[in-house]
């Protein structure tokens, strides 16, 4: 071996680390194993998120489809037509009993129930 070339540390099986990876954390971040992961691999809380973003696209959609002016009554008429989540429906329930004459009126009602 020449002089002043470090000499090569060999463990039994283990290759040496390389220096890009030498001190590194393990991959995946210090974290992540604290984290709850669901089937396919993303985390629980980003998963809800994404599904109650859906949810509440669902919901305006539902309400801007509506023809106005519109009764409790006939609010719920609709979301039984239309099949829609029932997390939504019960929201609908709690509506107060009454006309809405605009989405945005309907919109801030529901907001209200939550």
């Amino acid at each position: 071996m020449p002089v002043g070339c470090p000499k090569p540390s060999v463990r039994a099986g283990v290759p040496p680390a390389s220096d890009a990876s030498a001190g590194s954390p393990p991959r995946g971040g210090p974290r992540s194993a604290d984290r709850h992961q669901t089937g396919a691999g993303m985390p629980l809380a980003l998963r809800r998120r994404m599904q109650e973003m859906r949810e509440s696209e669902v919901a305006s959609q539902f309400v801007e489809g509506l023809d106005y002016p519109i009764t409790k009554a006939d609010i719920l008429a609709a979301a039984l037509e239309a099949s829609l989540d029932g997390t939504l429906q019960d929201a609908l329930k709690k509506l107060p009993d009454r006309e809405y004459s605009e989405p945005e009126e309907l919109t801030q009602a529901l907001n209200a129930t939550a």
